[in-house]
């Protein structure tokens, strides 16, 4: 029979590395906000759809192409990149540069 100094150091252990493996596996919280722009013109986008990539439902952008959404995904090690998509029927995509929060769109001309 094992000493119970013995027993106690093992279940004290096992609790510990439960509790550190689901604390460290929590929801990330991310934010982006951002403007979408026509390259062309230079003027904001109303009503782009902005959502993460896989999901369905995001937000859209305002009459000034401004957008703000908010995410939650599992992270073990870290909060993983927070991917978005853009998406108005009439335009492609043509820059994404996160960095500056400026999101570029052209006319698709065949989309008419």
């Amino acid at each position: 029979m094992k000493p119970l100094y013995l027993i106690m150091l093992k279940t004290i252990l096992y609790v510990l590395f439960i509790s550190i493996a689901f604390s460290s596996c929590g929801d990330c919280i991310q934010q982006k906000k951002g403007v979408v722009i026509n390259k062309k013109t230079g003027k904001p986008i109303d009503s782009v759809n902005v959502h993460k990539v896989g999901d369905q439902q995001g937000e859209y952008t305002d009459s000034n192409g401004s957008f703000e959404i908010h995410a939650a995904s599992g992270g073990l090690f870290g909060c993983p990149v927070l991917k978005l998509a853009f998406y108005k029927y009439g335009y492609i995509l043509a820059s994404r540069d996160m960095s500056s929060d400026t999101i570029y769109m052209v006319p698709n001309h065949y989309s008419k």
